[in-house]
């Protein structure tokens, strides 16, 4: 469990680490001050709960929607709108690729992935900025 409670304090901003920090601070106050067996079981749950949020925010598979952005900047904006939003059921997937033209056929498979991939150095460079 260290292990990922330490991949997940990695990916914490600073700001939410602050957050994270001042909660846990707060609540050993209150604490010391009068134990409570309901703060501790919370305070003992911090945790996983960080985890568990973790694991909402980067695996795919748990999401309630998929969101496909084109660039780095349309990405970038869509998740902090919503991470403003508050909404933590969503992914964003950043695809720097134009699929409105080339091979599109199978790409959920090798072979269809392997054509794509073929194709795109027959492009100019100026249609592909990430050759360029």
């Amino acid at each position: 469990m260290l292990k990922h409670l330490q991949k997940t304090l990695e990916h914490l901003t600073e700001d939410e680490a602050k957050e994270v920090l001042f909660n846990i601070l707060t609540q050993l106050h209150s604490l010391e001050i009068h134990f409570n067996k309901e703060a501790f079981t919370s305070l003992t749950n911090t945790p996983r709960e960080l985890i568990q949020q973790h694991i909402l925010k980067t695996d795919i598979t748990k999401s309630k929607h998929v969101h496909i952005a084109f660039d780095d900047s349309a990405a970038g904006s869509l998740k902090y709108a919503l991470k403003e939003a508050n909404t933590q059921e969503e992914h964003v997937l950043l695809f720097s690729d134009a699929f409105s033209v080339g091979p599109l056929f199978h790409l959920d498979q090798e072979a269809g992935q392997l054509a794509r991939k073929q194709w795109i150095p027959t492009l100019p460079l100026d249609f592909c900025p990430s050759r360029a």
